[in-house]
């Protein structure tokens, strides 16, 4: 996971920030073909996928259509954060996979502190 924040942030956290980030988040596992969320939900927080694969559908013509896959150390909806706008697609696994989750308040406040 440290990687991961290295990799997207470089060497501007530390240990001491990191341990911080990961005391306030929430490590979830979804099983293979399992919703994170749903094109419309509330963008109250975001996720780092840790391991697995996860795609992004939208509708069209009343049938999902993959718009994109999301892969080990991606973001997942920081956009939605920054914007304020409800969730602009639905994201499932595609199988088991690890994702880190931090809730809108949260990510605020770590935003303040870790520019």
């Amino acid at each position: 996971m440290f990687k991961i924040f290295t990799n997207l942030y470089g060497n501007k956290i530390d240990h001491k920030g990191f341990q911080e980030i990961v005391s306030v988040g929430d490590f979830i596992d979804l099983p293979d073909n399992t919703n994170l969320f749903e094109l419309g939900d509330q963008s109250d927080s975001i996720f780092f996928l840790v391991s697995g694969l996860l795609k992004a559908f939208v509708p069209l013509n009343g049938s999902p259509v993959s718009v994109g896959e999301i892969y080990e150390g991606e973001v997942i909806g920081e956009m939605g954060i920054l914007s304020d706008e409800p969730r602009s697609a639905s994201v499932f696994s595609t199988r088991r996979s690890l994702v880190f989750k931090l809730n809108k308040s949260i990510t605020t406040k770590l935003m303040m502190k870790y520019p």
